[in-house]
């Protein structure tokens, strides 16, 4: 073997303690770092799995929420009038307003020309009317029918007075419609 001179010895002495303190001053966070780094990775993906089961777990929740939505949606559909023009949807409105009233046994004296109002996507159609008949159960029927039609009616006004041996009265009635691209009422 081979021996060493003291000044070696020295020399190899303070490269291994420069060596160490480089090690633990450089290194040493490295490694900290590292495993830091590590650590987030790895508390990132828990959280991703958290996240993950949770949504899993409320899944039939979100599953009914859009049965109940799409239900609704049918629902509503139900409620409103279509057409292609305005007219034709005036057309539909009046049309149910007359068929409610011959089954209830309302004799339609008169009706004013349907007014439109636009408001954004919708399209509200306003029906005036003048009535009578001889039963005043008639009317309450004619409302009640109103008031469950399919297409949705609502009564907005409506006034009933005796008059000698008839029941004379007036109904202002709305429906509603998307808005239509088209506006010929012409």
């Amino acid at each position: 073997m081979l021996e060493l001179s003291q000044r070696e010895r020295l020399m190899i002495s303070v490269a291994l303690i420069f060596g160490g303190v480089l090690i633990f001053t450089r290194g040493y966070p490295a490694v900290l770092a590292f495993y830091e780094t590590r650590n987030e990775a790895i508390q990132s993906v828990v959280f991703d799995i958290a996240d993950e089961e949770r949504l899993y777990e409320r899944e039939n929740y979100w599953s009914d929420a859009r049965n109940v939505a799409e239900g609704n949606s049918n629902e509503f559909s139900l409620q409103i009038f279509s057409g292609e023009t305005l007219a034709t949807i005036e057309a539909s409105i009046q049309s149910e307003i007359v068929k409610h009233a011959r089954s209830s046994g309302i004799i339609i004296n008169s009706t004013r020309l349907a007014e439109s109002f636009q408001s954004r996507d919708w399209q509200m159609v306003k029906q005036e009317l003048s009535f009578r008949t001889l039963d005043a159960n008639n009317s309450i029927e004619f409302l009640r029918k109103l008031e469950t039609s399919s297409p949705r009616l609502r009564v907005i006004g409506f006034s009933f007075n005796k008059n000698n041996n008839q029941y004379v009265g007036s109904i202002t009635v709305v429906g509603f419609a998307r808005t239509i691209v088209s506006n010929s009422s012409a």
